[in-house]
């Protein structure tokens, strides 16, 4: 096999040719739910904050600062619930009991 005569999904490995089009389509599958659940947060009208078992946050979308009058410069993957800025109606700091809407 010449040089010329390699596809996408082929490649040069150690001397020897690995197809690698299963983690080709993988990586294409999950760039799609990326861009999708980016979509989905961007435009949802609910405030969404994700935390992992840790209490750290995972996600969270532009509406969710608005909601709380945080400036979303602020909020950042890895900061704890005890971190979070802004504050609700009744003038209590962060998020953790939800904003009185």
């Amino acid at each position: 096999m010449q040089i010329e005569d390699l596809k996408v999904g082929d490649e040069l490995r150690s001397g020897g040719l690995r197809d690698n089009t299963a983690e080709l389509e993988a990586d294409e599958r999950l760039a799609s739910v990326h861009r999708n659940l980016k979509i989905a947060l961007t435009y949802m009208s609910q405030g969404l904050a994700l935390y992992d078992a840790n209490g750290m946050l995972i996600l969270a979308n532009r509406r969710l600062c608005e909601m709380f009058g945080a400036p979303c410069e602020q909020v950042h993957i890895g900061m704890s619930i005890a971190e979070a800025p802004g504050k609700d109606s009744r003038g209590r700091a962060g998020w953790a009991d939800g904003p009185d809407l």
